[in-house]
Parts: structure tokens; C-alpha cells; sequence
């Protein structure tokens, strides 16, 4: 789905109006702001790591004779779901498996293969030396990217059901308005309804992976 049809189904809904604001206009940017700041607000919703956003990416520069390295710009945060690790390939071929713990419990695992983000760096339990098998070896990170923010009509709904997004705009939009609170509660029911829906979807999609998983790492 695109902004254009989340802008037209989201006005309708609101005023019952079949004409949307069109492009440059006040209303147009107003629900595009409202749109993304629920993009924000879905991406990071408490307890959920949506399966759409997740990524597997090589960092840059290889290993050196360091505990930190610097993650990528589009990496929001690592994964710690059950059965990821982070992996360091040696130039041989050989793969090390690294557990992603909280940040407060790292220096707990200072003897083990274990690791923690903290900030914007991917810390190891202790520094690898030039000597290391592992010096010069690379580095991939499972993790989470960050929503692309809408710019226009063209642009894609990036909420993995863009009903969810269309109801909540909706209702942004007449929250202040007393003679639309029967409205406004039909909104947020439906919108409540569709998150319920997209989290079970999504845990089922996480399931599957994570058994996928188990089983090529046995």
C-alpha cells in the first residue's frame, strides 16, 4: 500500500469525505507527519521485534585487536531472540558463535563466547588480539532495521498491515473533535483489533524461523 491510498482511506474514514487534501497542502503534510510518527511508534512497540524488519548484515572493518565495533547506521538494535547469534567467519572458513546478552550482564560472561550492544557498538565480553584466530575475520549481526519514514504519495506503507496505520491516522485526527468520539472509539477499536492481529501473525513468522533455525545450527 501506498501513502496515497493510506491518505485517502484514512480522510474518508475520518470526515467521511471521498476528496483528500491534495499535495503542499497543510492537511496533506499533517497527515503525513501523523503517519510516520506511528510508523516510530509501531516499530517500537513494547515487547514486539517485527519479523519484517529484520536483517542480517556484515559489518565493516573486519576483526581487529578490539572489544567494539561500530554498528552499522541502519541497524536499530541487535537481535536476541533464541537461536541468533552473532557470527565471526574466520578467513579459513570456520564460524564462531557469539550469545547477545544485555549490556548489564556482559562482564558475567567475560570467559565466553558473548557479546552486548551497547549504544551504537556491538561489544565483545573481552577484546580479540592480532594473534587471535579470529583477527581479520567478519563480523554478520542479526538485528533490526529502522521503518523507512514516508515522503510522498508514491511512497510505501511500511507497517506489516497498513490497515493499523490508516485507523490510528484517522483517529489522530479527530481526537478533539467531541461530536466524532462515537467515531473516534469505533477507530481505536479497529486499530487495537489489527495490532492484536499483526503481533500474532508475527510470532507465528518468528516461530517458524526460530525452529529454522535450531535446526541448522544441531
Amino acid at each position: 500500500m501506498t501513502f496515497s491510498t493510506l491518505l485517502t482511506r484514512s480522510w474518508l474514514l475520518a470526515f467521511e469525505d471521498i476528496v483528500p487534501p491534495t499535495v503542499g497542502t497543510m492537511d496533506y503534510q499533517k497527515i503525513l507527519t501523523i503517519a510516520n510518527t506511528y510508523i516510530d511508534q509501531w516499530q517500537d512497540e513494547p515487547g514486539v521485534n517485527w519479523d519484517s524488519l529484520y536483517i542480517r548484515q556484515q559489518l565493516t572493518p573486519t576483526v581487529t585487536a578490539t572489544d567494539t565495533f561500530a554498528l552499522h547506521a541502519n541497524i536499530r538494535k541487535i537481535s536476541q531472540r533464541d537461536g541468533d547469534y552473532v557470527v565471526i567467519t574466520r578467513s579459513g572458513g570456520t564460524k564462531d558463535y557469539y550469545t547477545v546478552v544485555p549490556p548489564d550482564q556482559l562482564q558475567e560472561h567475560s570467559d565466553s563466547n558473548a557479546c552486548a550492544q551497547i549504544g551504537t557498538n556491538l561489544v565483545f565480553a573481552s577484546a580479540f588480539a592480532d594473534a587471535d584466530p579470529q583477527a581479520n575475520g567478519t563480523i554478520k549481526v542479526p538485528g533490526y532495521s529502522a521503518a523507512t519514514a514516508m515522503t510522498g504519495d508514491s511512497s510505501t506503507v511500511p507497517v506489516d498491515n497498513p490497515e493499523w496505520l490508516i485507523y490510528m491516522t484517522a483517529a489522530e485526527l479527530i481526537k478533539d473533535d467531541e461530536s466524532k468520539k462515537t467515531r473516534l472509539e469505533y477507530l481505536q477499536n479497529l486499530a487495537d483489533k489489527t495490532m492484536m492481529r499483526m503481533k500474532i501473525e508475527n510470532r507465528a513468522q518468528v516461530e517458524t524461523k526460530t525452529q529454522k533455525a535450531r535446526k541448522e545450527m544441531s
